[in-house]
């Protein structure tokens, strides 16, 4: 189990620094209304690709 436990940690260590690394350049955060418009912008322009699968699904 020892073993187990050691490999986990390696990997849980491994993926948050390649994480870190892919993040790294990220250095624009935003907060409060500002991070809700992103949100809201995101989410809308997630369902409308949504729907637009959706549309195209109804009319095959």
């Amino acid at each position: 189990m020892k073993y187990i436990d050691t490999l986990e940690e390696e990997l849980d260590n491994t993926q948050a620094a390649a994480l870190l690394a892919e993040r790294q350049h990220m250095d624009n955060w935003t907060e409060g209304n500002d991070l809700a418009g992103k949100a809201e912008d995101n989410l809308l322009k997630r369902s409308d690709f949504l729907r637009g699968l959706a549309d195209e699904k109804n009319n095959d």
